[in-house]
């Protein structure tokens, strides 16, 4: 069907291709036609007028469905005839666009699922579901990228026990990355053992995080809607929406069950579970649950799962623009889109301020901080081992030093001591010195007073010769 091939060949992006493509079926189905193809043989554009306002009231009055997706159904039409270059004329898309009616006003305030809901959901979901919910939950990622999560996009990151989570990798414009809770990560280490040990699954690259059945031999991923319909019916089977009795006509015949469903009876899940064509939501039992009209809920199936990653991001007081990041949010970055370019470090350290909030189960926090006390405890204990040791070694440094300056002072001591007495020495040395010489001089004035006393006696007088034969003699005898 080159119509078709037309179709999906102007579309970038899978997600739209999927959406539109079914959006096309609906309307083909409707009119009974059995290709595409088909619908560019009319080449009457009023006919084809009265063919697209025809299913657009069918789907507002009678499928009672929302104004966005009748929305999607129409941009899905308008781009196909677009494509294919319709040449019946000119459609008015204009006119055909007041058909959707006036946009219903909101009919709950919404809201995200509190801590409390999410751990119920856990008990009622399989390994599977515990792991689509848990990277929901721990990564604010939707649902439609939770699908295409493969094994290449999971990088573990040892120190903190936590996977980092590329999501849309394949996709340079939508490519960013988050992160899961060590509580996820061990879900998700668990069930890919389960799946390798129990059923033989060779995991590469390639594989899908979220798989379908065992049963599967291709396209083994589980398809975003897949998702939707199983968390639909974990909600319903938990209790946490309650319905009221519903009832949908199927081949003339009424299918009434109440909701929530009661344990004597098969669940929704059940039914999915144990339906042959699970794989494929649009088959059997699927279908009729899916075709009712389901009353408005203040919380949203999927998305309250990242209204609760946004809620808690904001309690705790990350900023703006890392949480945004994290998010795939690109329009609320504006300009900073195009500048910010934080590092991996700074968006993980920004994460693990809400770590212990986005994390369910409290025997693991609790666990986690015991753990957390006993690092702290053997910091502590490092801390004070660390300044004992370091006291102790100021202490024999201090002694070190002390004994230094006591040796510096005894080498002083003893050499100002030795100088000193040397210094006393040498003058004691003068003083016996001088003291001779005085002796000396004291001895020859003894003498000459002696002569000059005898000389005296006997000539009752002194001449000037006798002197200086006294000073001669005197002279001689220092000879």
């Amino acid at each position: 069907m080159m119509s078709l091939q037309n179709f999906v060949n102007a579309i970038d992006s899978p997600f739209t291709v999927k959406t539109y493509t079914n959006s096309l079926k609906l309307y083909l189905e409707y009119h009974n036609l059995k290709n595409f193809d088909n619908l560019l043989e009319i080449e009457d554009k009023e006919t084809t007028f009265n063919m697209i306002r025809d299913f657009i009231i069918y789907q507002r009055k009678t499928k009672l469905r929302s104004h966005s997706r009748i929305n999607i159904h129409l941009s899905a039409i308008r781009l196909f005839y677009s494509v294919n270059r319709y040449q019946g004329g000119i459609i008015d898309w204009f006119t055909l666009a007041r058909f959707k009616g006036k946009e219903r006003k909101r009919m709950v305030n919404d809201r995200s699922y509190t801590r409390e809901e999410i751990s119920k959901l856990l008990e009622f979901a399989d390994l599977r579901m515990k792991v689509a919910i848990l990277m929901m939950v721990s990564t604010g990622i939707r649902v439609g990228g939770l699908a295409t999560i493969k094994m290449k996009d999971l990088e573990y990151i040892e120190q903190y026990k936590l996977y980092r989570v590329f999501v849309y990798s394949e996709y340079i414009d939508d490519k960013y990355y988050t992160f899961t809770t060590p509580e996820c990560a061990s879900f998700i280490k668990l069930y890919l053992e389960t799946r390798e040990r129990n059923h033989g699954e060779v995991l590469g690259p390639e594989s899908p995080l979220i798989r379908k059945d065992f049963d599967s031999a291709k396209n083994l991923a589980l398809p975003s809607h897949s998702i939707q319909e199983r968390i639909r019916l974990i909600v319903l089977e938990s209790g946490i929406k309650k319905k009221k009795l519903q009832q949908q006509e199927n081949n003339n015949n009424k299918i009434t069950y109440p909701l929530p469903y009661e344990p004597s009876q098969p669940s929704p899940i059940h039914l999915l579970n144990n339906n042959n064509n699970n794989n494929n939501i649009n088959e059997g039992i699927v279908v009729d649950l899916v075709e009712i009209r389901r009353q408005r809920s203040e919380i949203m199936n999927c998305h309250g799962f990242r209204k609760f990653f946004d809620s808690v991001c904001v309690e705790s007081e990350m900023k703006y623009l890392p949480k945004e990041i994290l998010m795939g949010h690109k329009r609320e970055q504006g300009l900073d889109r195009h500048y910010y370019r934080p590092t991996s470090e700074t968006l993980l350290n920004e994460y693990l301020k809400v770590v212990d909030d986005l994390t369910l189960n409290d025997e693991y926090r609790l666990s986690k901080q015991v753990q957390q006390l006993k690092e702290k405890d053997d910091y502590n204990k490092y801390i004070i081992d660390k300044k004992l040791k370091d006291k102790d070694l100021a202490i024999e440094n201090m002694q070190e030093a002390m004994k230094t300056v006591y040796e510096q002072v005894e080498t002083f001591t003893k050499s100002f001591k030795d100088q000193t007495i040397n210094k006393l020495e040498s003058k004691l040395e003068e003083l016996k010195t001088s003291q001779l010489e005085q002796q000396s001089k004291l001895k020859i004035v003894l003498g000459i007073g002696k002569e000059l006393n005898e000389l005296f006696n006997t000539k009752g007088f002194v001449t000037k010769e006798d002197m200086e034969l006294i000073y001669k003699s005197i002279n001689n005898k220092k000879r």
